[in-house]
C-alpha cells in the first residue's frame, strides 16, 4: 500500500488483489480466527443488527454471515458516507456478539475492504460471488447465513451464471 497507493492502475490493482486479497480469502475460508458466528444464535443476532443498520442508511442486496467474516453488497443512502453504514453495522452487531456471549471489547477488525461497483455486470459478480462464497469455502448449510434482497434472489435463480440486469 506504501508503495503504490490509490488510485492504482488496473494491473497494480490486479496484481494486489492476487497477492493479497486472495490469500486473505483463503485463510478466512479455512476457518482461521475465532468463528464467533459460527454460532447460529449468535449469527441470527448480528445478522439483525446488521440488517437495521441498512435499512437506516442504505439498501442491503446481499450479505453472507460466514463463521469467521462477512460478505455485504449494499447501497448507501445519497447523503451519508459508506462510512456510516459501515460503522453503524458493525457497532450494531459487535453489541449483540459481546452481549450473545457477555463479553466485552472489539469483534471486528478494525479496516474493511470495500468496493465501488461500477456498472450492471459488477454489481451481479459481487452478488453471485456473495452467493457461491460458502460453497467455495466448502462450508455446510446451517453453518452460514444467506440473505438476499427478493429481486437479487430472484434474477440469480433465474439465471445463476449469467448476466442479469442490475437492479433499479
Amino acid at each position: 500500500m506504501k508503495l503504490h497507493p490509490p488510485p492504482r492502475s488496473t494491473k497494480e490493482e490486479r496484481e494486489f488483489h492476487q497477492r493479497f486479497t486472495t490469500a486473505k480469502e483463503r485463510w478466512l475460508d479455512a476457518g482461521h480466527g475465532r468463528c464467533v458466528l459460527q454460532s447460529p444464535r449468535i449469527r441470527d443476532r448480528a445478522t439483525q443488527a446488521i440488517l437495521e443498520a441498512c435499512e437506516s442508511a442504505g439498501e442491503l442486496w446481499s450479505i453472507v454471515m460466514m463463521p469467521n467474516h462477512v460478505h455485504l453488497l449494499a447501497s448507501c443512502r445519497s447523503d451519508l458516507p459508506l462510512t456510516h453504514l459501515v460503522r453503524n453495522a458493525k457497532g450494531r452487531s459487535a453489541r449483540e456478539i459481546n452481549r450473545s456471549q457477555e463479553t466485552e471489547g472489539t469483534v471486528w477488525a478494525r479496516d474493511y475492504f470495500d468496493r465501488l461497483i461500477r456498472d450492471d455486470n459488477h454489481f451481479w459478480a459481487c452478488a453471485r460471488y456473495i452467493r457461491r462464497n460458502p460453497r467455495k469455502a466448502g462450508l455446510r448449510k446451517h453453518s452460514y447465513t444467506l440473505l438476499e434482497h427478493p429481486r437479487v434472489r430472484a434474477l440469480l435463480d433465474q439465471d445463476e451464471g449469467g448476466r442479469a440486469p442490475c437492479p433499479d
